[in-house]
């Protein structure tokens, strides 16, 4: 049963940001934890950053793209030859002929990588979402540095952690669904990560 709490711990800790954001897009990945914002500086510039994090640089390089109703598409600037130079950035993920992003209410959505940005003034609270055997709980996310240091813890959800207690470890399925993918089963506010266990019958 520690290993579940851990997880949920981890799980809980990685999408938890260090700085504010003004006017960016962040993006929201499905099976990682870089995450680049993006910041339209005008009508044909986008500034994209990665974040620093512990033991690793941040890196800002600026694009050009080009807008529609639905969709913007960001051009290539960078060759092959650049790529051993930005890969410990986070930045290959722009080694691509044009990156497409589709428009939606809340953001953009790069759907070949399965990437959601959401704008600054739509992020919803910083919460992990449980579904134990189908019944929902809420956990608030501690509050981290840009080393990855808890500044500020949020209180317990005591009754979630009961629940886990309870669960027998032999005896159930987990699945960790976050970005795109809990956008796209759960909603908005469930970007953040969806933590579903269910027992085994």
């Amino acid at each position: 049963m520690k290993i579940i709490i851990f997880i949920v711990y981890i799980f809980c800790s990685i999408f938890s940001f260090g700085q504010e954001i003004n006017g960016y897009y962040l993006s929201f990945p499905i099976d990682s934890t870089i995450d680049y914002r993006l910041d339209f500086a005008n009508d044909s510039t986008v500034v994209i950053s990665t974040k620093s994090r512990h033991m690793s640089r941040g890196m800002t390089q600026s694009f050009k793209y080009l807008t529609s109703d639905t969709a913007i598409d960001i051009l290539p600037k960078f060759s092959t030859q650049d790529s051993s130079y930005l890969k410990p950035f986070g930045i290959t993920y722009f080694f691509r002929p044009v990156i497409h992003l589709t428009k939606i209410n809340e953001g953009l959505v790069d759907s070949d990588k399965s990437l959601i940005y959401i704008k600054e003034n739509n992020l919803p609270k910083k919460n992990t979402y449980f579904y134990i055997d189908g019944k929902k709980f809420k956990q608030k996310i501690d509050k981290t540095s840009g080393y990855g240091v808890i500044t500020k813890r949020d209180r317990t959800n005591q009754r979630l952690m009961r629940k886990l207690k309870k669960l027998n470890k032999d005896n159930f399925t987990m699945e960790l669904v976050r970005g795109l993918n809990a956008y796209n089963r759960f909603g908005l506010k469930y970007i953040y990560g969806v933590i579903i266990l269910t027992t085994k019958k």
